[in-house]
């Protein structure tokens, strides 16, 4: 999908270790019943990461 310009988005990711993976997949979003849970892994995982250019 992004090789033809267009963002991924998953729904509903829930669970932490989930997050995780889709992250790591490259997901541009995700929708989630936890947004508490979504802000803390996604401030991890990006956490040192290089700024978007």
């Amino acid at each position: 999908m992004h090789d033809a310009g267009m963002e991924v988005h998953t729904c509903t990711v829930s669970d932490p270790g989930d997050m995780r993976t889709v992250i790591a997949e490259g997901v541009d979003g995700i929708i989630s019943d936890r947004p508490d849970v979504a802000r803390r892994v996604i401030a991890e995982e990006t956490a040192g990461a290089a700024p978007a250019a």
